[in-house]
């Protein structure tokens, strides 16, 4: 369901929708950070401090300001595997972003591997509390995008 949610988020541009995927100490009892992949976190500053629920909604938000109707995000999750451990859970998968340029040039790829740790909450609602992503292709990965828009 969670992960459902995550990605009809993402198509939707919904920031409010993405947001609440992410874990808040209010709510949860516990907090999320995101682990950049090792290349993004030597090229973008704003990954030298921790990076939170507050940071993932601010660049979800600047990233889809520029974007419009005509111009809607693509992703796709392959090779999916889901390890419960009880009230937790570990997501991997190979993840394709697509984002159609402003002007006319090829698509933008993005691409790598998430793995997203989740957690129930107090509410009995999953929620990630970590997304570790690595770079496994020559495309810029998840980070870089975070990276650019934040």
């Amino acid at each position: 369901m969670l992960i459902n949610n995550f990605i009809t988020a993402v198509r939707e541009m919904n920031a409010d929708n993405y947001t609440s995927n992410f874990a808040d100490s209010v709510n949860s009892g516990f907090s999320y950070v995101f682990s950049p992949s090792s290349n993004a976190a030597l090229v973008y500053p704003v990954f030298s401090g921790v990076w939170g629920r507050e940071e993932e909604n601010r660049y979800f938000r600047n990233f889809i300001t520029e974007l419009s109707a005509e111009r809607k995000i693509g992703i796709t999750l392959t090779d999916s595997v889901v390890n419960r451990y009880g009230d937790s859970a570990l997501f991997i998968c190979k993840y394709y972003l697509t984002v159609p340029p402003s002007v006319n040039l090829p698509l933008l790829t993005y691409s790598g591997e998430m793995r997203l740790r989740m957690k129930v909450n107090k509410n009995l609602i999953w929620e990630v509390f970590h997304w570790e992503d690595y770079k496994t292709t020559s495309n810029p990965s998840w980070s870089d995008l975070k990276g650019e828009k934040y």
